[in-house]
């Protein structure tokens, strides 16, 4: 391992997103072993998070659910710290958020932000494209969307492939509408076409589901052509220090990730890479993608990614510290001209490998044999697993035996069992009604958000999601922070309007919202969500009345006072306490099971469906709601 200077200034952290990921581990190892003190971030515990070289670590807001919040915390992260820290993003979708909310993130946090004028070369694959041209580099021939039928029937090339213009995701302004949609219906990164018909095909589902694309030829070959460069431009857009490497095998096998590795370097692919730099003026981590086409013995230009990714830990092991060359460039120190060494060793993700040699199975295309699939296992280092720093690549594959041995799952539900009874009987016997006082609105959420309670995606959010149609123009009365809202938005609801006596802080910009009092009454929803809200409501039979009158269909959702542990509760001589959080005035009516369906008997309104709210299927909460459910969803509609 190499030595590092001491004349590196490390005062400033480093603030690694997503920690939990081969790549953020690379980013943590790299990092580390240069003695730059290294925060670590995650949407949820992980193992990397166990790394002897990680000083702080915290469960974050996810950003693919609410980047907003996730740019919050940043923000309030770098309020906190006597030295200004280094950012480090090691997927696209993260790198393009920080680069769009730079005016916010600026004055906290070190980055080599894109301006956003100029994010869409280094995102977009038809200004990247039409960027390499112009720096002279090699290029597939390729077609942009949207395309006349003329274009498609002339296009000649097969095999060819078809991929998204934004790989993972898509904004609109600042608004995240689409992640991994493109995946998500074609089941990887790119679809392959061998003719016009297939083409033909592929193209009209891409425009049913309004996604822009490109059509490229394939250049075929086996993985070991595609070869990756890794580096970090200075300010003047040289590079003084890459790494290049080639696949030996990726995931799935056509169109995938790396999941094992060869280091090689070949000087014209540098050379290249430093002129699309110059001629773009890119500053700042990047990976840049080239194919060797057998046919014309050519390079040729695939992508480029601005961050670094999956693989980055093998630069560093084989004398090439690109982490710690992105810290230099961002904290203006002097970076350092390192030198590759390449010594036959294998890089392998051995997870991920796998999974590719199932895949590989199924596909006689990429069939191998046992022999050809265990040779770089004779000589390679781990994406993570390593002596060095043994805890995470040790836990994180622990994790994956346990979850395989039926003894060890038997026992885990044993135990989640007698720990939820022990949960219940200190509910019944002995917990206190909560009295934690909150001064207002903003304060309630401030605390639910510290509790984790902003972000959870609720049983009663699946349920309500099952009455609600993607074109439909839905109101959620109530709405607090908006995190149904969101919930809709991730999954591609676009009309959507919120309600409440306040406007929260957190509640999202891009979503309309009214006043309760100022709801416009001409207006006739598709649908309404009233979700945990009407027991907060003293008078809630007039609120449910008026709200009919603005929707054919209302969602309601609301504790059940009837559910068994309450009524053993009062058996032992204490009051229900129905979902409150911090203070018992928090709900003013309760409602049994029989209760709410008197009510709606009462004022004329029917119950089209009655159903139970609970994380998987119970069978005695579906069949008896009344007793056994904790919460009961009702979808009501007028006589």
């Amino acid at each position: 391992m190499i030595a590092y200077s001491t004349e590196i200034m490390r005062k400033s952290k480093a603030v690694v997103y997503p920690a939990g990921t081969v790549a953020g581990y690379g980013h943590i190892f790299s990092l580390g072993v240069a003695g730059i003190p290294i925060v670590a971030l995650n949407p949820k515990e992980c193992a990397n998070f166990k790394s002897r070289y990680v000083k702080e670590c915290y469960v974050v807001p996810d950003p693919i659910y609410d980047h907003e919040a996730f740019v919050n915390w940043l923000i309030k992260f770098g309020q906190r710290q006597l030295n200004k820290p280094v950012l480090f993003l090691a997927e696209d979708l993260y790198a393009y958020i920080v680069s769009l909310y730079q005016d916010h993130l600026r004055e906290f946090y070190f980055y080599p932000y894109i301006e956003s004028e100029r994010l869409n070369p280094f995102f977009n694959k038809k200004p990247m494209i039409q960027a390499a041209v112009k720096a002279g580099l090699n290029v597939p021939d390729t077609l942009f969307s949207p395309l006349e039928s003329q274009q498609v029937n002339n296009w000649d090339i097969f095999p060819a492939i078809l991929k998204p213009l934004i790989s993972r995701f898509n904004f609109n302004g600042k608004k995240l509408v689409d992640v991994l949609k493109f995946p998500a219906i074609f089941g990887g990164k790119a679809i392959q076409v061998n003719n016009t018909k297939e083409l033909a095909k592929a193209i009209s589902k891409l425009k049913k589901e309004n996604i822009d694309f490109c059509v490229q030829r394939l250049i075929e070959g086996e993985n070991r052509n595609i070869v990756n460069i890794k580096f970090v431009t200075a300010i003047d857009n040289s590079i003084p220090s890459c790494f290049i490497s080639r696949k030996i095998r990726q995931y799935p096998a056509d169109f995938g990730t790396c999941t094992v590795a060869q280091a090689v370097y070949i000087s014209e692919l540098q050379d290249y890479t430093e002129r699309f730099c110059r001629f773009t003026k890119y500053i700042g981590p990047a990976g840049m993608e080239f194919k060797w086409n057998q046919d014309d013995g050519k390079w040729y230009f695939i992508e480029i990614n601005p961050r670094l990714d999956f693989w980055i830990r093998m630069s560093t092991l084989k004398g090439v510290n690109l982490p710690l060359q992105q810290y230099l460039l961002s904290t203006d120190q002097k970076m350092l001209t390192q030198k590759q060494v390449n010594n036959g060793k294998y890089w392998i993700d051995i997870e991920g490998d796998l999974k590719g040699y199932k895949w590989r199975k199924s596909n006689k295309r990429w069939s191998i044999t046992i022999f050809q699939f265990l040779k770089p296992y004779i000589f390679f280092n781990e994406a993570v697993l390593n002596k060095k720093d043994p805890l995470p690549g040790l836990k994180k594959y622990l994790q994956r035996v346990m979850q395989k041995i039926p003894f060890v799952t038997f026992s885990r539900k044993v135990f989640t069992w007698i720990s939820n009874c022990r949960n219940t009987a200190g509910y019944i016997l002995s917990r206190k009604a909560p009295l934690i006082e909150y001064s207002d609105y903003d304060d309630y959420w401030e605390k639910r958000k510290k509790l984790g309670n902003d972000c959870v995606v609720y049983p009663r959010f699946l349920m309500a999601l099952k009455y609600l149609k993607k074109h439909d123009q839905v109101l959620d009365y109530g709405c607090g922070s908006g995190e149904f809202l969101r919930f809709l938005q991730q999954n591609g609801y676009k009309n959507l309007l919120g309600a409440d006596v306040y406007r929260a802080t957190e509640f999202p910009e891009n979503i309309t919202f009214y006043h309760v009092n100022e709801i416009p009454e001409k207006i006739k929803f598709d649908a309404i969500t009233l979700l945990q809200v009407a027991e907060h409501v003293q008078d809630a039979e007039e609120l449910i009345g008026n709200l009919l009158c603005l929707t054919d269909i209302l969602i309601v959702s609301v504790p059940n006072a009837g559910y068994w542990q309450h009524r053993m509760r009062l058996l032992f001589g204490r009051v229900p306490v129905t979902d409150v959080i911090f203070h018992m005035k928090e709900h003013v009516r309760l409602w049994t099971k029989k209760d709410f369906v008197d009510m709606c008997r009462h004022y004329g309104w029917q119950i089209k469906s009655l159903q139970a709210t609970v994380p998987q299927g119970s069978f005695l909460a579906y069949r008896m709601p009344g007793f056994f459910a904790k919460q009961i969803i009702y979808v009501l509609t007028k006589l």
